[in-house]
């Protein structure tokens, strides 16, 4: 029989890993990575989940701080290395773990968002080819006051967080 070579098989596997992949399973440790920042909105410690060939989502995390005296809210998120990319919310509804989109997140005056397994994060949907672990790719997040910010996020996975063992 041949199922498993079939492209609703080869999806329906892509979907079960990216959200094992957001479920806070061996989510990695808090690492250096360079902080971005446009006017009062900050991102810092940003990353992109490791994937190989044939896997075509991916998520990203970070935190986003907003030193300004308004809220901000993110408005669009665009990256070269994916057909779509949106924001989404990870929720426990009826005993089941589910990736709803949302459709902006604001983040509060003087406060900050975090984007983690688990919660909130960005989905990389359509991704082309594998996000290697070390390498950096990019994301454009638009802020509906700070404008766009592009984001270099490293590949990581959950085993290897720039030597850390994701415990």
């Amino acid at each position: 029989m041949a199922l498993m070579n079939t492209p609703a098989l080869a999806g329906f596997a892509a979907i079960l890993l990216t959200l094992a992949a957001c479920s806070g399973q061996d989510t990695p440790e808090p690492h250096e990575m360079e902080t971005v920042a446009a006017g009062t909105v900050a991102i810092s410690g940003g990353w992109v989940r490791a994937v190989g060939e044939g896997v075509r989502m991916s998520a990203g995390y970070g935190t986003i701080s907003n030193t300004g005296n308004e809220p901000d809210r993110i408005v669009a998120l665009t990256s070269p290395v994916a057909e779509a990319v949106e924001l989404h919310e990870s929720v426990e509804e009826d005993g089941r773990s589910m990736m709803r989109p949302v459709t902006g997140l604001e983040v509060p005056a003087g406060g900050e968002v975090t984007l983690a397994p688990g919660g909130y994060h960005i989905m990389l949907i359509g991704v082309a080819a594998p996000l290697v672990e070390g390498e950096t790719y990019d994301i454009t997040i638009t802020f509906e006051n700070a404008g766009e910010l592009t984001v270099p996020m490293m590949a990581m996975s959950g085993k290897n967080a720039m030597g850390h063992d994701g415990h």
